[in-house]
């Protein structure tokens, strides 16, 4: 009797290493899954002097996220958006999308890790003009966000924002796209 054995499928590994963990874990798949988070940022006033990014309270982690979520594919917004934003104002971003910039895309450090599956996240910046007339509908998106379950904001581009450290790092490498101090 043999106490040997042979895998047939290849094991796929984090290649961020070990986490102790075997399996997929509370992601959707093993291997890399993907992720997308949406960094939208206007000027607060007409002198420019305080950036803004667009934020979402995270109810289940107390704390605020940039927006986003898994994407099935490459150059598509997270369906969650969809449901955040509505049909018409999710379609008017998606439209934009082609006037952002990626300002990272990669491997990424989340507690959702294990050995087989990890997060591969693109971190994409939309700037928006305060004439756009999608600024509209997303300023009537945060106003109408108050007081339900997701609430929207803006908020200043700083180093105090409390961020998790992937989005943080995002967001300061946003900020120097636009020449601010983080």
């Amino acid at each position: 009797m043999c106490s040997c054995f042979s895998l047939k499928t290849p094991v796929t590994r984090n290649p961020g290493g070990r986490t102790g963990i075997m399996g997929r874990g509370a992601l959707t798949k093993l291997g890399a899954n993907m992720m997308m988070d949406l960094v939208l940022t206007r000027w607060r006033n007409m002198d420019r002097s305080t950036l803004q990014f667009l934020a979402i309270w995270d109810q289940s982690h107390k704390s605020w996220a940039l927006p986003g979520g898994p994407v099935q594919s490459e150059g598509l917004l997270p369906v969650v958006l969809q449901m955040m934003m509505g049909r018409q104002l999710y379609k008017k971003v998606q439209e934009k999308m082609e006037e952002g910039t990626k300002v990272f895309e990669g491997y990424v450090d989340d507690a959702r890790n294990t050995d087989n599956s990890w997060v591969e996240a693109t971190i994409l910046t939309i700037h928006l003009d305060r004439t756009d007339p999608l600024m509209t509908n997303i300023n009537h998106m945060v106003a109408n966000s108050r007081g339900s379950m997701e609430v929207v904001e803006w908020q200043e581009v700083s180093g105090k924002t409390q961020l998790c450290a992937h989005q943080k790092d995002s967001l300061r490498r946003v900020a120097e796209l636009h020449n601010r101090k983080f």
